[in-house]
């Protein structure tokens, strides 16, 4: 036991030692599972947030994994494009396995050399968020190395505070070519489209990004949504038409 409490004490001093002496996040540049290359730089030099987990499959690291694909959802609605969440698997068990399906952006195979750059041992979760051209390290695990619910809060504060330092906000309730009324409402909405020529899907997602209501709609300029049954919250609805343009809107249900 005092083996294991030895081994635990190394990994989170080298791990922390190695965060505290760089301020920048290490470039790499690697194929995802699917085949498609990525660049960490110029992924963060069009201002955007990367999330990196780096797992094994553990426990924690599915807890991480599953608490960044809901903030993924949710980010693809509040700060469109601006926000990507990677998971780097140091034992390389993801790829064309069942280890571990995560939902994110992209996932990783054979991240030891990645890893590395931060931590001279294996954690068994370790987390680096960074953003923005400055490729600056926003966030890391402070005093552990192991995914906790915890966090949670310090991570979502620290990644909002940099969207919106750099003048990314919250998307607001007007757009072009569609309105949504009333807003807030209580049971009913009305989507008046503009441009009623093309058919289009409607999503309804919670502050999560999960999913609560979808229904597809024939071209025409009014259309009626019964949202009745929703729980007093806030929620995003997005309109997407058949062309592939879409539109979204922050929805209150009271």
């Amino acid at each position: 036991m005092k083996h294991l409490y030895y081994s635990v004490f190394i990994t989170f001093f080298l791990c922390l030692s190695a965060h505290n002496l760089n301020a920048q996040a290490f470039n790499w540049t690697k194929q995802d599972c699917k085949g498609k290359t990525w660049n960490l730089y110029n992924q963060l030099d069009s201002n955007q947030v990367v999330a990196m987990v780096f797992g094994m499959g553990c426990t924690s690291c599915q807890d991480a994994a599953g608490f960044f694909t809901g903030l993924k959802n949710q980010y693809q609605i509040a700060y469109p494009g601006k926000f990507k969440a990677l998971y780097l698997d140091f034992w390389g068990n993801t790829c064309g396995s069942t280890v571990l399906s995560t939902g994110m952006d992209a996932e990783f195979d054979s991240c030891q050399a990645e890893l590395s750059m931060y931590c001279s041992v294996l954690p068994m979760t370790y987390l680096v968020i960074a953003a923005g051209p400055s490729h600056s390290v926003i966030f890391t695990f402070n005093k552990k190395f192991l995914f906790e619910f915890s966090d949670t809060t310090a991570i979502k504060t620290a990644i909002e505070n940099y969207l919106n330092s750099v003048g990314v906000k919250e998307i607001t309730t007007t757009t072009n070519k569609i309105s949504i009324s009333p807003n807030p409402a209580q049971n009913k909405i009305t989507v008046t489209n503009k441009n009623a020529t093309e058919d289009y899907s409607v999503t309804i997602r919670n502050t999560k990004g999960e999913l609560i209501k979808e229904k597809n709609i024939e071209a025409k300029e009014q259309s009626t949504i019964n949202i009745e049954e929703l729980p007093v919250a806030e929620y995003f609805i997005t309109i997407k038409f058949r062309s592939g343009k879409e539109e979204t809107h922050k929805l209150i249900k009271n």
